[in-house]
């Protein structure tokens, strides 16, 4: 069987990124070959997950468009960071009633016209030097509730198979 190269690699890699499955994307970093691990897009890959794991958006924006990425990877990695936005949106509609413009545009990695348009596109308010969020309905997280119902199914069958007397 030949060896999985460092395309496959670094495909899979941003696939967990883009799924949010950080842990294993850690645990897929310490299986790779030492030779996978040289190549020049598996390291881009792997420079997002540590940028992924410490939250740090400007490092991750810088990443992904500097990075020599393949026409494989590329789609990925722009898939990644529109899910990465959609999150940074999120968290500023939770977090904030009112923001500079500037400000939310740095932490999207947008200029400020595209930023701008971005928020209006959502239907929140821009004046001037301001961005008013529009607050998110609150949302129930289906992956969240099902990882919830396999730990409740788990737990009922131990306490089942394992009885405490």
């Amino acid at each position: 069987m030949e060896p999985l190269d460092a395309t496959f690699y670094t495909t899979y890699l941003l696939t967990l990124l883009r799924l949010e499955e950080l842990p294993e994307a850690r645990f897929l970093m310490k299986r790779a070959p030492s030779d996978v691990s040289q190549e020049p897009q598996f390291h881009s890959a792997h420079l997002l997950l540590k940028a992924a794991w410490k939250n740090d958006f400007a490092v991750t924006y810088e990443l992904a468009q500097t990075s020599p990425w393949t026409s494989v990877e590329k789609p990925l990695v722009n898939e990644y960071i529109n899910r990465v936005r959609e999150s940074v949106v999120l968290l500023l509609s939770q977090a904030y009633t009112c923001i500079g413009l500037s400000r939310a545009a740095q932490v999207l990695g947008l200029g400020e016209a595209e930023a701008s348009k971005a928020f209006q596109d959502k239907g929140w308010e821009v004046e001037g030097e301001l961005v008013y969020p529009k607050p998110r309905p609150a949302e129930a997280d289906e992956q969240n509730m099902d990882r919830i119902a396999t730990f409740t199914n788990l737990v009922d069958h131990l306490q089942k198979s394992f009885p405490i007397s």
